[in-house]
Parts: C-alpha cells; sequence; structure tokens
C-alpha cells in the first residue's frame, strides 16, 4: 500500500484556501510543465504566435478557433502559475543569505521538501529549513496562484 503524506496548509500565514481551493490550486501547479508542453505543441501544430492566435474568431465548427480557445485558457493558467511564482520568488530569495544562488526554482520547491531544503540551506550556520517552513512556502504559494487565477480574491 502507498502512503502519501497528507498537505496540510499553514493557518497562521494568513494565506489559507478553502480545502478543495487548496487541492485543485495545488494541482494546477504540479500540472504546470504538461500545460507549457501541451501550449507549446499546439502553437507548433498552427503555426502562429501567441499573437496571431488571439486575433482568431473562434467559431464552435472551427477547428482553429477551438484550438485557440483551448491556447487562450492553457495561457490563463500557464500566466497565473508564473506571476505567482514570481511573487513568491521574490520574497523567498529575499530571504537566502547567499549570493552563489541564481534560480530559486520554486515549482520543485512546491513539490518537493528535498529541494526546498538544498535551496535554503544557511552554509554559514549549517541549518536546513523546517517542515513547518516548507508548509509556510506552500501555502503562500498556492494562495498567490488562487489570487491571480481569481479564484479567491
Amino acid at each position: 500500500m502507498i502512503s502519501i503524506p497528507r498537505e496540510y496548509q499553514f493557518r497562521r500565514s494568513g494565506h489559507v484556501l478553502p480545502h478543495n481551493v487548496y487541492k485543485s490550486v495545488r494541482y494546477i501547479i504540479l500540472d504546470y510543465e504538461r500545460m507549457k508542453n501541451e501550449r507549446e505543441r499546439i502553437l507548433h501544430e498552427m503555426g502562429m504566435t501567441l499573437k496571431e492566435v488571439a486575433v482568431q474568431v473562434t467559431h464552435t465548427s472551427d477547428p482553429t478557433g477551438q484550438k485557440a480557445a483551448q491556447l487562450a485558457g492553457l495561457s490563463w493558467y500557464i500566466d497565473g502559475v508564473e506571476k505567482a511564482v514570481r511573487e513568491v520568488t521574490d520574497a523567498y530569495t529575499a530571504k537566502m543569505k547567499r549570493d552563489d544562488i541564481q534560480y530559486f526554482n520554486a515549482l520543485g520547491a512546491f513539490a518537493d521538501y528535498k529541494l526546498f531544503c538544498c535551496l535554503m540551506y544557511d552554509p554559514e550556520t549549517g541549518e536546513e529549513p523546517c517542515q513547518r517552513t516548507w508548509q509556510r512556502f506552500k501555502t503562500m504559494l498556492a494562495f498567490y496562484v488562487a489570487k491571480y487565477l481569481l479564484i479567491v480574491g
């Protein structure tokens, strides 16, 4: 039997979402790479840029219009996740004491505690962040994704 760890939101952060919203946002974040690949595949098939697709008229029997509508939906999710990642990355990289870190992989850190520990490791003290810090980070990222996707106010 596979043991799946429970997903807890950090309640004192001020970024708490309803349980079902949190779960939905969590799967959007975890599905980000697939959505990006799907968007690139559709753009490649259409042979257009994203701006050219936005000009297309959508009709229900028009395959190009249907792809444009699918592309618009994927782009909405991708843009919301990317805005949230930028905001949370800025907040967390400001707390980092190392100069050698160039890129904080927020999406990878959301999915993997070990990666979060590697990114937030403090070489001066030799301390790694605790699970609670990771839960705060995940709660904050999920909240901002929901905010930018207009799921919460």
